[in-house]
């Protein structure tokens, strides 16, 4: 990749301490990555264009009517073997067609050579600042307790409302990393709150980086790309995870504007804010331990 202000600001990233910077630098090397892509896809295409354009060029000349005087081109060749070098000799228009193909030929062998590299490079940055991302989340885990501020209101004898309190950005980072190993795509990813369609409401999962999920996701498909292998997941608007050593039951918190909420699903069930009594209580003795160990400052109460 080419030393751009961006991959300046790359490394001056790595060598700081923040993690928003290192988010912020990232961002910023995916735009170029593709916009790189994209100029290249262009070049391919003008090459295919050029082609195309050429041998029509070729094949229009041939239908036209010789000119007054002109002589026919001679075909005649000793051998079969030296045919089509004898023609290519003789007539102008195939001469003139395998200059222009053989031209074309080079341009493109030396854009795939220039696509590989990029490629090569680009997915080299990727891989260096994901690894950079995950020991800084760590460095930060060990120096920061990320805050949670939970309140249970019990709904009757069997369920319970959970609402959290506002979570800061690097928070969010944080917990994501605490809570499920993994870390967010996205710097302020839990407060991005943006809807792009108002039918349809917010995407759960940013749309742009490979989530095919339906929209609004189901909760099989939502879950299907948030426990996925990897150390990078999509989320926007909230954070899942499920608690250690357990499959199910399963828990989001989803940014609600200034107070957060709650979900839970057992398997085979849909996302709920209603929680079952055990699950709710499940969770807060978790983060109970948590806090106990020393990782979070919880605080949590009940009315």
């Amino acid at each position: 990749m080419a030393k751009t202000s961006e991959s300046r600001a790359l490394v001056v990233a790595l060598e700081s301490e923040s993690l928003e910077a290192l988010y912020a630098a990232w961002l910023d090397v995916r735009l170029q990555n593709a916009q790189a892509a994209s100029a290249l896809a262009k070049a391919h295409e003008l090459l295919d264009t050029r082609a195309a354009y050429l041998l029509k060029t070729v094949e229009a000349a041939r239908s036209l009517p010789a000119e007054p005087g002109a002589r026919k081109p001679k075909t005649k060749a000793k051998s079969t073997k030296k045919k089509s070098k004898a023609l290519v000799e003789e007539d102008p228009l195939a001469k003139f067609h395998e200059q222009a193909r053989d031209e074309l030929e080079r341009a493109r062998k030396e854009l795939t050579t220039r696509q590989k590299q990029q490629e090569k490079d680009a997915a080299a940055t990727e891989a260096r600042v994901r690894k950079a991302l995950l020991a800084r989340a760590d460095q930060h885990l060990a120096l920061h307790k990320p805050s949670v501020k939970l309140t249970a209101h019990p709904v009757g004898k069997d369920h319970v409302l959970l609402q959290l309190g506002p979570i800061g950005e690097e928070d969010a980072v944080l917990l994501l990393r605490l809570l499920s190993e993994k870390l967010p795509t996205r710097w302020g990813f839990y407060g991005d709150d943006a809807i792009e369609d108002l039918q349809r409401g917010q995407a759960q999962l940013y749309r742009d980086e490979g989530v095919t999920e339906p929209w609004p996701a189901d909760a099989e498909s939502f879950d299907a790309a948030a426990f996925a292998r990897g150390d990078f997941v999509p989320f926007r608007g909230n954070l899942a995870f499920a608690l250690a050593g357990a499959g199910f039951p399963r828990f989001r918190f989803v940014q609600r504007g200034p107070v957060g909420q709650v979900e839970a699903r057992r398997k085979g069930e849909p996302y709920e804010h209603l929680l079952r009594r055990e699950d709710a209580e499940l969770l807060s003795g978790y983060l109970l331990r948590l806090k106990l160990a020393g990782k979070i400052e919880l605080q949590l109460d009940v009315g």
